[in-house]
């Protein structure tokens, strides 16, 4: 029998074998911590009255609008979205001064643990989207951690497609939902 007439087959059910272990379940989402602000208030159908988001308003091209987290709940502080390019997840420098906002915001008040919570517009498959959720998420937490933010308490989650801000089909719409929020949670 031919060498690679073994290995086929092999190769065969080990890429079987690690693709079905890429596949991933929705991230579940955290309780989250009201925290006394000066910005509006910014509530969403069926959010609880307790829920607070560290928000910021969109890039230009994205409407503005008050931008509470995907449980709706309350802005702290005016910054804490950080909006991405299409298909990306580098955060763009601009952005900066929203990473620092948020860092010593959370810095001052060390009892609050902080969820980054990276999604994707509704192009794209869900695993596709879960993915670049977690990318985006992951780069704004180590902006967050080398800021100086204890590691500790940050921690990167993925909604994927699965928490749009904006429901529409177009440019606008899929700009908004091209973002990792900031929230604080207990």
């Amino acid at each position: 029998m031919p060498h690679h007439a073994i290995w086929f087959p092999i190769s065969c059910v080990a890429l079987g074998v690690a693709l079905t272990a890429c596949t991933s379940t929705p991230a579940t989402r955290a309780p989250v911590v009201a925290v006394p602000t000066q910005a509006a208030a910014a509530t969403d159908a069926g959010a609880s009255a307790g829920a607070a988001a560290v928000t910021t308003a969109p890039p230009a091209g994205a409407p503005s609008q008050a931008n509470a987290g995907p449980g709706g709940g309350q802005a702290v502080p005016p910054d804490g979205s950080v909006y991405f390019a299409f298909d990306s997840a580098v955060v763009a420098s601009s952005y900066e001064p929203v990473i620092l906002t948020n860092e010593k915001y959370l810095q001052n008040r060390g009892q609050l643990k902080v969820q980054v919570q990276g999604n994707a517009d509704e192009r794209g498959s869900r695993e596709y989207n879960l993915a670049l959720g977690n990318k985006r998420a992951e780069a704004v937490r180590r902006e967050l951690v080398m800021s100086g933010l204890n590691a500790g308490r940050v921690e990167a989650v993925s909604f994927g497609k699965e928490k749009p801000k904006a429901l529409g089909h177009d440019e606008q719409a899929w700009a908004q939902n091209r973002r990792a929020d900031i929230v604080a949670t207990p």
